[in-house]
């Protein structure tokens, strides 16, 4: 039987024999050609990536540069302002220590130019000659105030010329000092035309003006910088000097630089003019300096050696087929090395934290559930710690994220640096740390560790050029006699670490049963919450400010109320600072501002004009949009703005004065007037007052509370009314509830009051018909006040 099938086969491969060359010539051919291509891409994509590194290098070395220029003009601005009296002598000493040629090509000269105002031109001049330092000042500016180069090292060929020369006459320049005057930092100009005294041209360059103010003055407003301005450092740049430099290092590209962020809004600055023709690759990038954006645009000219022909790509095919042998084999490894790489990436992302590199959730889980094992097993004990950096918010709005990354990061390292090889710390999201300190003898020993990483987190920290101080709260629980799994140790020390906040910040808790019951009814209240917002469960009441010397409504306090179908109405004091902490502040706060606009808007389309006043959270006014959904509030409902008052508490204001200032003036300049609520509380000072664009103050009703009692505060809340009404501002006192405290209020000549003595907070629909009860909105209490009707 097997005979046959030997000859059947022969037969096959004989009928086949002229076929077999061809078919080896092809597949070989083909293999060939293949190779061949896989050569080019290859050469093609190193040829590439080569241009992109030496791409990258020409711009870093073009940036470094320019930055290098930069540098030494602030130093020699922060020179001259140290030092107002520096004369020639010294000057000249101090730059010609930089070597300005050799370490800083294309930089040719440093100068100073004084502030002359141009009444005292002639002057400066005369005292400037008997200083040894004769000057020509070339100007022909109008005004009030002229900036003559009066050093400018080093001092020979055309930069003697230069010397004289104004800066304000120059339009270009002109405008750069007042940029730089106005804003306190350094400006590059573009192109400016210097021209010697005899008015012959000296070509075209770029400026660094840096300006110089006077030693110890206050330059923290624009008004204190104009004062204080003594002068500029000046510092022009020849482009094509300090190019020069680069081509020569970088000799396999070309690039041209253009003093805009897009190449065809900007003039160039650069072209290496020896490159002409096609390029093959082509690169653009944007850098910013000294406030100014440059793009760089760098190309490669093809290379003919890339170009092989049919011919040598099938020469020596059986060679090629050999090595093509090797170079798919290799390839395949490779490919095997690039699999296992990137399956050790995908393992190392799903268990670790991408910024920090700490275990995340998944590999916590994994391993506090074979510690608890280990743990049951020897009868040992193990401490989940969670740890929550305080105010962390704060820092990223303060330094920006970048610089919160960067302070996470070190948070990270110290912790590792803190614990033993066998615990573990991890990163369970946002400011939030879990430790598992693994076999610990007794609770005593968790919370020395705890105390140890305190003390080490809380030493100052460095991120962002800036030192930033910390404080954590923490918050512990120990296995097993706060949970025997890992969710129930977990939640117990995430109750414990918010008790810890709750008692202040900065301290340590360990897990109690009464803080489970408190963590279950935040959550709770979390939940509930959030269907409240999205069941409309929300309400407004509306709380009266009387006018003391009327007993008239003159506005109205909105306040929310949550009205649960099981529990009934519920005040803000048990759901407020939930919403704080999980977020729900904000669509909470939209709400309210929009419901009392509308409301506001029924009453005066009713005849009956009511300001109304919208309490304003501090995470609110963080907001990016805050004010641009304000706007919108306003222009959806029709109110008109002077009928909308925003309170914000003072603590708020003193936290973030700055951006606080600015987004008040945003408000006022709307029409809406604004509130300082808890006056009194916050710790600010007359000028910080007088800093704030508000119209209203309402004390704190801790200070009302105590005006009768003897001993009490009411020569504190006598010189608050005198203190606001000396200010312009309208004084409201907050938590009127006796006739005694009222008769003090009104002999004080306070503005204005409200709380339970005239009305508690009302439906809006009951605090209507109260009004229209009253004879001219007068709002009298039973029994009278003896007040005007």
């Amino acid at each position: 039987m097997k005979i046959p099938a030997r000859r059947s086969l022969s037969q096959r491969w004989f009928g086949l024999r002229w076929g077999i060359p061809y078919s080896l010539l092809t597949f070989g051919s083909a293999l060939s050609i293949a190779a061949a291509s896989y050569v080019l891409s290859t050469a093609e994509a190193r040829l590439q990536s080569d241009f992109l590194t030496d791409a990258q290098r020409a711009r870093h070395e073009i940036e470094t540069r320019l930055n290098s220029h930069f540098d030494v003009v602030q130093a020699t601005a922060a020179l001259l302002t140290a030092n107002n009296e520096i004369n020639g002598a010294e000057f000249r000493a101090f730059v010609s220590a930089l070597h300005l040629h050799r370490q800083y090509p294309g930089l040719k000269a440093i100068g100073f130019a004084p502030r002359v105002p141009r009444h005292q031109l002639r002057s400066f001049l005369k005292l400037a000659a008997l200083d040894g330092t004769p000057l020509t000042v070339s100007s022909r500016s109008s005004a009030a105030d002229c900036y003559p180069v009066m050093f400018l090292e080093p001092g020979e060929g055309k930069n003697r010329a230069e010397i004289g020369f104004d800066l304000a006459a120059d339009g270009l320049a002109s405008g750069a000092i007042d940029r730089a005057r106005d804003s306190g930092q350094s400006v590059l100009t573009r192109s400016v035309a210097f021209a010697a005294p005899s008015g012959e041209p000296l070509g075209t360059t770029l400026l660094f003006v840096a300006p110089i103010f006077r030693h110890g003055a206050s330059i923290t407003t624009m008004a204190e910088r104009r004062r204080a301005l003594v002068g500029f450092a000046v510092s022009p740049i020849d482009m094509d000097d300090m190019m020069r430099v680069v081509s020569a290092a970088n000799e396999s590209v070309a690039f041209e630089v253009y003093d805009s962020t897009r190449s065809e809004n900007g003039a160039v600055r650069y072209s290496t003019a020896s490159w002409t023709g096609r390029f093959g690759y082509e690169s653009a990038e944007t850098v910013q300096v000294a406030g100014q954006p440059w793009q760089i645009i760098v190309r490669l000219a093809p290379r003919e050696d890339l170009s092989l022909s049919a011919g040598q790509a099938t020469l020596g095919a059986g060679l090629l087929l050999a090595v093509l042998v090797f170079v798919v084999t290799r390839a395949q490894v490779r490919g095997w090395e690039a699999a296992a790489r990137h399956e050790a990436d995908l393992h190392q992302l799903a268990l670790h934290d991408p910024l920090t590199g700490l275990p995340n959730r998944a590999l916590l889980d994994d391993r506090l559930g074979k510690a608890i094992a280990t743990a049951q097993r020897s009868g040992r004990r193990l401490a989940v710690i969670f740890l929550d950096v305080d105010l962390f918010k704060q820092i990223n709005d303060t330094w920006g994220h970048a610089t919160g990354d960067e302070l996470l990061r070190s948070v990270a390292s110290r912790l590792l640096a803190s614990v033993r090889q066998s615990d573990t710390v991890s990163r369970h999201g946002g400011d939030e740390f879990v430790l598992l300190l693994s076999d610990i003898d007794q609770p005593q020993s968790a919370a020395d560790r705890a105390y140890a990483l305190m003390s080490a987190i809380t030493q100052p920290h460095h991120g962002g050029g800036h030192a930033i101080e910390i404080t954590v709260s923490v918050g512990v629980s120990i296995y097993p006699d706060d949970g025997r799994d890992a969710a129930t140790l977990l939640q117990a020390a995430d109750a414990a670490m918010y008790q810890a906040k709750e008692r202040g910040r900065n301290t340590c808790q360990f897990f109690t049963a009464e803080m489970n019951a408190r963590a279950v009814a935040r959550h709770s209240i979390e939940a509930g919450l959030r269907r409240a917002l999205s069941r409309h469960e929300l309400v407004l009441h509306y709380q009266p400010k009387i006018a003391l010397e009327t007993g008239a409504i003159s506005g109205v306090e909105a306040l929310v109320r949550w009205r649960d179908p099981a529990r009934g109405l519920i005040g803000p004091a048990e759901f407020v600072s939930v919403a704080e902490e999980s977020g729900l502040i904000v669509p909470l706060g939209r709400w309210a501002l929009g419901e009392a606009c509308r409301q506001a808007r029924a009453w005066c389309e009713s005849g009956v004009p009511m300001a109304v006043a919208v309490n304003v959270s501090a995470i609110e006014l963080r907001s990016k949009d805050f004010l641009s959904h304000a706007k919108k509030v306003l222009r959806d409902t029709g109110l008109d703005p002077r009928y909308l008052e925003l309170e914000l508490t003072e603590s708020i204001l003193m936290r973030q004065v700055p951006s606080a200032v600015e987004m008040l003036q945003a408000l006022r300049a709307l029409g809406v007037k604004i509130a300082i609520d808890d006056f009194g509380t916050g710790y600010s000072s007359v000028t910080y007052l007088r800093q704030f664009p508000v119209d209203v103050l309402k004390v704190d009703q801790s200070f009302i509370h105590e005006v009768t009692a003897p001993a009490g505060d009411s020569p504190i809340v006598s010189a608050m009314i005198s203190m606001g009404r000396s200010l312009g501002h309208r004084v409201v006192a907050e938590g009127v509830e006796t006739l005694e405290q009222f008769a003090f209020l009104r002999s004080q000549h306070c503005s204005e009051g409200q709380g339970f003595y005239f009305s508690r907070p009302l439906p809006a629909e009951q605090l209507t018909a109260l009004w229209a009860a009253g004879p001219a909105g007068v709002f009298l209490r039973a029994g009278g006040l003896g007040l005007p009707a």
